[in-house]
């Protein structure tokens, strides 16, 4: 039996680990991060223990005017004598205008009980917490001018030990102006937890009396207020109808209930990116955003420096036609009221409650499927249904002899996730045989799915059914379930729609993603998801114009100064300018390898809506620039960068003829340093 090797040597000057048993921590804090003023009641003996009030003690023989004096001076009393307190009952005057009277008893009695009432199962029995009989009486007696003064019913303590903390009562919680001002400015973001409030609260005062449950009290205190008393269903509509930042909106109503079952709204920075991004648009659903389990419709728009941006929410009862239908007549009429036109593609995932809406509400609107979740369906179906070659189901991915094709199988799903745009899907040539394995089966998939070649994408459907005729129930899937929608996910039918290149609804995706981010869960309520979109909506605004200007150093760098750019560097996004870099340089090599273009075949000008390759070559034989109007309007940017940075306008100078050796040839350049017609005339 072979023995066990040593551990290895540790570095010289690292001290060895411990074995030793785990002890508690003597320098925990407790909830109320006050360290310095209690500590873990370790010294109590179970006896009954009594508070000595010295006689001279002013807490017996003086009065207080204000009763805030008192408290004062009875919280340091308990700070030495560590004992909390709280307030079991007061009493007011007979015109219930003023308190008169407070009946105090310790933190640890029944009345306060602190204990979880959490349990593994019900029982016939009750825990009571501890009988302590200590109490004392604040009071306000006309005797005393209603001035404060303070008596001792019970000075004995049983049944528990010192108090851990001072935060029970809730006059030593009280904050001051510049504390109470912080914690409402950190109550009103959405995106800050109670917990990192308390927290920031902590690190900024150290002894601040307060707890993490006073956090949540104050910022549903803060919300009330903010809402003005009214309740949520009732702030959120009053917010859609008054807000300066609501563009648009509307309401489905039940009936005469005064209830809505369905909502849309529109910001107006959504508004103003839905004017100018309008041609390519996707729409989709989340969900656990709200307590009333409504599920949140997006519609996002893609801008020209490619970020999304949404444009239009809505909150649905239901998954039904009628509700996507109901949403999608709002959108159709935000539209009109905008002047916007209506859209030229919609990308979705596999909804067919939302696609018949979409076809219902939108007939002349193409219609694309997301190319990710196909795929995440093809290869889990592939997993789940692949027959062995004995006839049996093959479901499980950990099987020694299948290790090698469940690796090739994953590499294959890590590729899927980094195709966003048609672009990054990276293919060679249509494989003549693929082995007999799971991996085989899915690389042909996702041949027909990118593939910009519709002989291509008949040839790997053809070599499918050839290679892999024994897995019919995955073949029938395909067949049925994608093959007759296949002008709406195949990159070689969807190359000539108006998408600009995107084939997945990552941009949506992200967005609600991103949303969740602002504290949106089931305890959610309709004016939380208000605030929240309004606060994505803003943000989003914000990520365009800053990389409008992050643009402008790439563009002063790299583009200013190409004589076939023209005037496009100034006038049009810097996502169009990479690709029209990119078109540009197949005309330069085309030129320098003396070789033909390949034929046209349409696709970038329906598809991206720029100038092809041929059209690049078309103008450089014309020696004229490409300009602003060969571009479709989605790439124009609202306001020229030469308005905020004039040097852009200035071009680099033309090339000089040097004295020297004459030369018969022209100077070298795109034109003469003379005009012709300037030369003196000869003869």
């Amino acid at each position: 039996m072979a023995l066990p090797m040593p551990p290895p040597a540790l570095p010289s000057g690292l001290p060895e680990p411990r074995e030793a048993l785990p002890v508690e921590s003597a320098d925990e804090c407790s909830d109320s991060d006050d360290c310095d003023d209690f500590h873990d009641p370790d010294d109590w003996d179970g006896q009954p223990w009594e508070v000595v009030f010295p006689s001279d003690s002013p807490l017996l023989a003086a009065t207080y005017e204000p009763s805030d004096g008192l408290f004062d001076a009875l919280k340091e009393f308990c700070i030495e004598n560590r004992m909390g307190l709280i307030t079991l009952r007061s009493q007011k005057d007979k015109a219930k205008t003023r308190t008169i009277k407070y009946e105090l008893v310790c933190d640890n009695s029944r009345y306060n009980p602190r204990e979880s009432t959490a349990k593994i199962r019900n029982t016939t029995t009750t825990k009571l917490a501890a009988n302590c009989p200590f109490k004392i009486m604040v009071q306000s007696l006309q005797t005393n001018n209603y001035e404060w003064s303070m008596r001792i019913v019970s000075p004995l303590h049983r049944d528990h030990g010192r108090s851990k903390n001072l935060t029970e009562h809730y006059h030593w919680r009280r904050l001051t102006e510049e504390q109470m001002n912080l914690l409402v400015d950190l109550c009103l973001d959405k995106t800050i937890s109670c917990r990192s409030v308390h927290k920031q609260l902590c690190q900024k005062w150290p002894k601040i009396p307060i707890r993490r449950t006073d956090i949540y009290n104050w910022r549903w205190k803060v919300n009330q207020t903010k809402r003005q008393d009214y309740g949520p269903a009732n702030d959120f509509v009053r917010t859609l109808s008054e807000s300066k930042k609501v563009w648009i909106w509307g309401l489905d109503w039940i009936g005469d209930e005064f209830r809505f079952r369905n909502v849309a709204w529109v910001y107006h920075k959504g508004g103003k990116m839905w004017q100018q991004f309008s041609s390519y648009l996707q729409i989709d659903v989340t969900y656990s955003t709200n307590c009333y389990k409504m599920l949140l419709v997006t519609v996002v728009a893609v801008s020209s420096e490619k970020t999304s941006m949404p444009i239009c929410y809505g909150l649905l009862n239901n998954e039904q036609v009628a509700s996507f239908e109901w949403f999608l007549k709002q959108v159709s009429r935000f539209q009109r009221a905008g002047i916007i036109s209506p859209p030229e593609v919609v990308i979705t995932d596999k909804d067919d409650q939302l696609r018949n809406a979409i076809r219902q509400v939108f007939p002349n609107t193409q219609l694309q499927l997301c190319v990710f979740h196909i795929n995440s369906n093809v290869v889990l179906y592939i997993k789940k249904w692949w027959k062995k070659a004995n006839g049996s189901l093959d479901s499980d991915m950990d099987d020694d002899q299948d290790n090698a094709d469940a690796a090739d199988v994953q590499e294959l799903e890590r590729g899927n996730t980094k195709v966003k745009d048609m672009k990054n899907a990276k293919l060679g040539p249509l494989p003549k045989r693929v082995l007999n394995t799971r991996a085989g089966m899915y690389l042909l998939w996702r041949y027909m799915v990118y593939t910009r070649s519709e002989d291509d994408f008949n040839q790997a459907w053809r070599q499918i059914q050839q290679t892999f005729p024994h897995q019919e129930r995955i073949l029938r899937y395909l067949k049925d379930t994608y093959l007759p929608l296949k002008r709406e996910w195949a990159c070689c039918y969807t190359r000539y729609y108006r998408n600009f290149g995107l084939i997945t609804t990552a941009p949506a995706e992200s967005n609600h993603h991103s949303l969740k981010t602002y504290h949106l869960s089931l305890r959610s309520d309709l004016p939380d998801v208000e605030a929240a979109t309004a606060s994505q909506t803003d943000d989003k605004r914000q990520l365009y114009k800053d990389k409008i200007q992050r643009a402008n150093t790439t563009i002063r760098n790299q583009f200013s100064g190409r004589e076939w750019l023209g005037q496009l560097p100034l006038t049009v996004s810097r996502w169009a300018l990479d690709q029209l870099d990119e078109i540009h340089k197949l005309v330069e090599s085309s030129e320098v390898s003396k070789k033909m273009l390949p034929p046209c075949t349409g696709s970038t000008k329906t598809q991206y809506g720029l100038p092809c390759a041929h059209r690049l070559l078309e103008l450089a034989l014309q020696d004229e620039p490409l300009k602003k109007e060969d571009l479709d309007p989605f790439w124009h940017i609202k306001r020229s960068r030469d308005i905020d940075d004039p040097l852009l306008q200035i071009k680099r100078p033309p090339m000089g003829i040097p004295k020297g050796r004459p030369r018969n040839s022209e100077p070298f350049g795109n034109e003469r340093a003379i005009p012709a017609q300037e030369f003196a005339p000869q003869g």
